[in-house]
C-alpha cells in the first residue's frame, strides 16, 4: 500500500510543478506578434509620411520670371537640379528607414517565434 501512496504523492508533486512552470500560450504568441506588425505599420507609416512631406516642392513657379528665356530656362534648371537632389537624400532616408524598420520586425518576430517554440504549452 505504501508504495502506491508514494506513486500517487510523486505524480502529484510532479503535475504541481509542471503546471507552475511558465510557457507561452498561442495566444500570447498571437498577441506578441500582432504587436510587432502594429509597431512595424507604425514605422512604415511615420517613414512614408515624412517622405511625401519632403517630397512636396518648396517653390511652385506662378508665372515667368522677368528676363530673357535663357535666364528663365537656367533658373528652372537650377532649381529643379536642387530640388533632384533633395529628393534623392529623402529617398535614400526613405529607404533606410524601411530598411531598419523590416530588419527589426523580421529580427523581432523570429525571436518571438523561436521563444514560443521553446516554452509552447504542448500538455494544455
Amino acid at each position: 500500500m505504501r508504495p502506491v501512496i508514494f506513486a500517487s504523492l510523486a505524480f502529484a508533486a510532479g503535475l504541481s510543478s509542471v503546471s507552475s512552470f511558465a510557457c507561452t500560450t498561442l495566444d500570447d504568441y498571437n498577441k506578441q506578434i500582432s504587436q510587432l506588425q502594429a509597431n512595424y505599420s507604425g514605422t512604415i507609416n511615420a517613414a512614408n509620411k515624412q517622405y511625401v512631406d519632403k517630397y512636396v516642392p518648396d517653390v511652385v513657379f506662378v508665372g515667368a520670371p522677368a528676363g530673357s528665356y535663357s535666364r528663365r530656362y537656367a533658373d528652372r534648371v537650377a532649381y529643379y537640379e536642387a530640388w533632384r537632389v533633395k529628393r534623392m537624400e529623402n529617398w535614400a532616408g526613405w529607404e533606410v528607414s524601411v530598411n531598419t524598420a523590416l530588419a527589426d520586425y523580421t529580427t523581432q518576430s523570429q525571436q518571438a517565434y523561436d521563444h514560443y517554440l521553446r516554452t509552447a504549452c504542448v500538455w494544455w
